[in-house]
């Protein structure tokens, strides 16, 4: 029987295609790359673009954690008193989605925030 010549292996690194949105690249192409700078949102550990969790027991203020996190990066500020916010005129929209508490208790805990900023 006669052999056949290997077909040629793609390198999927090398032809940077796309698979379900994602691009792959080689590492030279990676480190080769310019990105744009990200703003802080929290000065200096939340930057645009990034995600956080926050866990801990029941009762110690994760919601409260939470919420003047949002109020912060909503409308400047310092966050708990200790790490700088967007800047003046630099308010971004968020998101506040509570599964759990009604809706009277977060506008009390928000209305306290907004009285210790």
């Amino acid at each position: 029987w006669p052999m056949k010549e290997p077909e040629e292996t793609k390198n999927p690194a090398a032809d940077a295609h796309s698979l379900a949105g994602m691009k792959v690249i080689s590492l030279g192409e990676l480190l080769d790359k310019e990105f744009p700078k990200r703003k802080h949102l929290i000065l200096p550990w939340l930057r645009q673009g990034e995600s956080a969790m926050v866990y801990a027991a029941p009762g110690v203020g994760k919601s409260l954690f939470a919420l003047d996190l949002a109020l912060t990066v909503a409308g400047g500020g310092r966050f708990l008193n200790e790490w700088e916010g967007p800047g003046e005129g630099e308010a971004w929209k968020v998101l506040y989605v509570d599964g759990e508490m009604p809706l009277d208790d977060i506008q009390a805990r928000a209305a306290m925030i907004q009285r210790g900023k």
